[in-house]
């Protein structure tokens, strides 16, 4: 089991719109093989930062999500 936890800091202007996104990633990613859990949190106490926090079954899982198109394409306009 590979456990990943990250944390991203936003404007306040642009925390809604990145929440929806890290949602949007989060629900892909959970379709992705080796994906256990991939949850989207906001930090209560610090409300400009949201966290991921990620369960994969195998290092090679986290790689192959790593390198998948998801990380890399472009929002779509909102």
């Amino acid at each position: 089991m590979v456990i990943v936890k990250g944390v991203i800091p936003v404007r306040d202007t642009l925390r809604d719109s990145a929440v929806a996104l890290a949602q949007e990633l989060a629900t892909q990613a959970r379709a992705e093989h080796g994906c256990v859990s991939y949850e989207v949190y906001v930090k209560a106490d610090t409300p400009r930062v949201i966290m991921l926090w990620q369960q994969w079954q195998t290092l090679d899982d986290l790689e192959r999500h790593f390198d998948s198109c998801l990380l890399y394409t472009s929002p779509s306009p909102r």
